[in-house]
């Protein structure tokens, strides 16, 4: 019986080569499109996390223009948009929309502003949009702030560790004492400060129309009712139980006598003259309350007047004088000293010869909720956010 014998195949070894090298080229494949997309994966997380940090600093940028109002591409109330900046990452466009006024308590002035902010880094883009809320206040950031031109006798000193004067016309200083900057549309002359002028101030002191109704207010959580000033006043008025602020409203001119010590604020619907000889006025406001809600010393629709020789008048707070102070008269022992801030809106110290005496105090020349009208940017924060 013969045997069988078994060649291999010619071409066998040809075909078992080319399957392990289609094997091995797939693997490789896989390998290097795996290599490949964990690469893109990394590089669009990179790409994503700096599109959303960009996006945030958007927002964070938008807080700083709503707080520092001044360096702003545009200026309130914002309400242009498309305002761009690039980052060595990529581009954000920022929008910050109109504020609208919101209740942040009786005295305090809160403003809700819309922002928009979308970052683009290597075509991924983020979009965050966020409700930010800014609380203003009222500050006098000097000891003097005039909307016209401002007349200061040989009697007069005015004091600041920063800015004294600011006014929106020209200072004339007939021997006045001045310590610290002046702005107004002329250089007065010798100070003990730098003088700035420019031909365009803007009015930094509100109007008394434009104060705010003290008729009620808010201290330590408490609704409150000022009282009624008398129209002559010989001794301290007494707040009502409904009046911890000591806040005295007056329909008309006021007269004072004697001496008044009043801790309080005085709000005169006129003129507040200083009546008999000796007669010494002193205003304190109440401290802050727990919410740190202020007052101003004194604001009187027309002016402040002694009378005649030896009439005194200390105000320690700030002080809103809308036609200034008058008397020509007023001779030996009169004057009035301000321990805060002078705003004159209208008239301002022409015809006074008496003694005057302005320091500035940042702390009793804030007061937050005085006006809407000027204020300042106390603090930001976000109050809803979504991205």
């Amino acid at each position: 019986m013969g045997r069988t014998i078994f060649r291999p195949r010619p071409g066998i070894a040809l075909i078992l080569v080319i399957a392990v090298m289609a094997i091995a080229a797939v693997m490789a494949y896989a390998m290097l499109s795996a290599g490949v997309t964990q690469e893109q994966v990394s590089y669009n997380s990179i790409a994503e996390a700096n599109a959303d940090a960009l996006a945030e600093s958007g927002v964070c940028l938008a807080m700083y223009y709503l707080s520092h109002p001044s360096t702003a591409p545009v200026t309130p109330p914002y309400s242009k948009s498309g305002i761009t900046f690039e980052s060595l990452a990529g581009t954000d466009s920022l929008s910050v929309g109109s504020g609208t006024k919101v209740s942040t308590g009786a005295n305090a002035i809160g403003y809700e502003y819309p922002v928009t902010s979308t970052a683009t880094v290597n075509g991924i883009t983020r979009a965050i949009t966020a409700t930010l809320l800014l609380n203003e206040n009222f500050q006098a950031p000097q000891a003097v702030s005039g909307n016209s031109s401002i007349t200061l006798s040989s009697h007069t000193t005015v004091t600041s560790s920063t800015t004294a004067i600011v006014c929106s016309g020209a200072i004339s200083l007939s021997g006045a004492v001045v310590n610290g900057n002046t702005y107004s549309t002329n250089n007065p002359g010798s100070i003990n400060g730098t003088a700035y002028t420019s031909a365009s101030i803007a009015a930094s002191a509100p109007s008394y129309g434009q104060v705010r109704s003290y008729a009620t207010y808010t201290y330590n959580g408490q609704t409150c009712t000022a009282d009624t000033l008398a129209a002559s006043v010989t001794s301290a008025p007494t707040a009502s139980s409904a009046n911890p602020a000591g806040i005295f409203i007056s329909a008309g001119n006021v007269t004072v006598s004697g001496t008044v010590s009043i801790s309080g604020t005085l709000i005169v619907n006129g003129n507040l003259t200083l009546g008999s000889s000796g007669t010494n006025l002193t205003v304190t406001p109440v401290a802050a309350d727990s919410a740190g809600h202020t007052f101003p010393a004194v604001v009187v629709n027309g002016y402040l007047e002694p009378l005649a020789t030896n009439r005194k008048a200390t105000l320690n707070g700030l002080c809103l004088l809308q036609n200034g102070i008058e008397g020509s008269a007023p001779g030996t022992g009169c004057s009035v000293t301000i321990n805060g801030g002078l705003l004159l809106p209208s008239t301002a110290l022409t015809s006074y010869s008496g003694t005057l005496a302005v320091t500035y105090n940042s702390a009793t020349a804030t007061v937050g909720d005085l006006t809407t009208s000027v204020t300042t940017p106390e603090s930001v924060r976000i109050a809803a956010w979504s991205d």
